[in-house]
């Protein structure tokens, strides 16, 4: 399903969290300030994390699973 392949979560450092799930997810952040310096500084990190997303690919707790386990309502008391 496509639904259920990796995600990797990236965000520039100071903006809010990415919905629900940032406290869930690793979320990789950059430096939004695109300079030479910077790039060079954030590209193996972010690279890193990409390529951990895709070699965890088989993880049954994917981005999506996630996401509905944590939109199911709470069983009644």
């Amino acid at each position: 399903m496509s639904q259920d392949k990796p995600v990797a979560l990236i965000r520039a450092t100071g903006t809010k969290p990415i919905f629900d799930v940032d406290h869930m997810l690793r979320v990789e952040q950059y430096n939004p300030n695109l300079w030479p310096s910077t790039v060079e500084n954030d590209l193996p990190k972010i690279t890193e994390h990409i390529v951990g997303a895709w070699s965890d690919r088989d993880n049954k707790q994917t981005y999506m699973s996630i996401l509905r386990k944590e939109a199911e309502p709470l069983p009644k008391m």
